[in-house]
């Protein structure tokens, strides 16, 4: 009933359209048609059996996952207590103004990437930051820039952090991966994918990283290809052609599969914003889902914003189907997702605190959005176009809440 309500104000407010909202409802009311069927059946007979009223109430105690109606889903599996403010403070400005690229969270750090283009040449640049105080800890030139019209440039992997990026100041030349190591900050490793332009990256479960180069014909038509790099040997050692599909957000699970999202260009425009999962043994797409404008993984699932005319909401993906699965949460409007151990985080206009295991929200701050957002399960970074990096934290708690990032999606958009 809570997000009927909520609904319902957003109604109010003018944020929701009101056709959409009747479709989330209308949804919600043909999945559970059978399970009032069969619930009619049984109240009719309580009426006359005392023992099948105990039997109901033992059925209705269970909860049979987390993640469903906040009606019915228990607390039990979230450690966010449902009364939970947030502080908003900001903590200090980093890199140029404009020219920011990438955002993450990672090994007790908060790390931005960005470009600079004073003087004669163009470099990149790597920051680490205290993620409770903003003070910048240690700063490094990166001799390939993110790219600067860029989406999830910088991951935060096992044992490393990685950048891809090109030649400073070029456009469509050598695609660089680059790993760097964190204590002290140095770059271990400098490996050539492509000639092309810097997509996305992000670490993968056994030390490596896959990390996504687009090309285009002399027609003019793009192409990308995803590329993974070995942490032992430095070298490409799969590829995976993901067609007209410009790849800026990925994730590489432990299931053995790669999720790639992305825009599907032809002929120069925006025919579509989809999601396509790998096999990473036999590199053959196992899963298409359209108009996914965002994912985000919290350590242990995938969550997707999907979008379409009419419509925005978060729902958790199931990589073993292909299918989303669970009840979604209405969103509102153009926003950026992301998420760890069990806590997801909305930040548009404001930022709001998400409970994944009930699918609610839990608090909400004004923020007035944001280009890229890092998360913990107890905090999220903004990075604003202005090169502030503000925290919003759960009140009382430590921003650290967990000590590895988020490992994809964390770019500018």
């Amino acid at each position: 009933m809570r997000k009927y309500k909520d609904a319902m104000d957003e109604i109010v407010r003018g944020e929701l359209d009101i056709t959409s909202a009747w479709h989330g409802v209308q949804d919600r009311i043909m999945k559970r048609q059978k399970q009032r069927r069969i619930l009619t059946v049984l109240i009719a007979t309580v009426i006359a059996g005392a023992p099948l009223l105990f039997l109901m109430s033992t059925l209705e105690s269970s909860d049979p996952r987390p993640g469903g109606d906040a009606s019915s889903a228990t607390s039990s599996t979230s450690s966010l207590p449902r009364d939970a403010a947030l502080d908003v403070a900001p903590l200090a400005h980093v890199g140029t103004p404009n020219n920011l690229s990438a955002i993450a969270y990672g090994f007790g750090s908060v790390w931005v990437t960005w470009w600079d283009n004073e003087g004669k040449r163009t470099s990149g640049f790597l920051a680490e930051l205290d993620p409770e105080t903003g003070e910048e800890l240690a700063r490094l030139e990166v001799p390939y820039s993110p790219w600067e019209d860029g989406s999830g440039s910088l991951a935060v992997g096992q044992n490393l952090l990685w950048i891809v990026g090109h030649q400073p100041g070029t456009t469509f030349s050598d695609v660089v991966l680059v790993a760097l190591q964190t204590d002290p900050l140095r770059v271990v490793a400098e490996v050539p994918l492509a000639d092309g332009d810097a997509g996305g990256v992000t670490g993968s479960p056994d030390g490596g990283a896959w990390a996504t180069v687009v090309t285009r014909d002399k027609s003019g038509t793009e192409s990308s290809r995803a590329y993974y790099v070995s942490p032992t040997t430095w070298l490409v050692e799969q590829q995976i052609d993901l067609g007209s599909m410009r790849g800026q957000d990925l994730v590489a699970t432990s299931a053995g599969r790669l999720w790639v999202r992305g825009p599907i260009l032809e002929n120069g425009g925006l025919v579509g914003e989809v999601l396509k999962g790998f096999d990473l043994a036999s590199l053959t797409e196992v899963a298409t889902l359209p108009d996914v404008a965002d994912i985000m993984w919290d350590g242990s699932r995938i969550w997707i914003r999907h979008a379409d005319e009419s419509t925005t909401y978060l729902q958790e993906f199931d990589e073993t189907t292909g299918e989303v699965t669970g009840d979604p949460l209405l969103l509102p409007g153009n926003v950026q997702i992301a998420g760890q151990a069990g806590s997801g985080w909305v930040v548009g206009s404001k930022v709001q605190l998400v409970d994944l295991a009930n699918m609610t929200t839990v608090s909400s701050a004004q923020v007035d959005g944001g280009e890229a957002v890092a998360a913990s399960s107890q905090a999220v970074w903004v990075l604003k176009s202005d090169s502030t990096v503000v925290l919003v934290r759960v009140d009382g708690a430590s921003s650290t809440g967990s000590t590895q990032g988020e490992p994809a999606n964390q770019g500018v958009t």
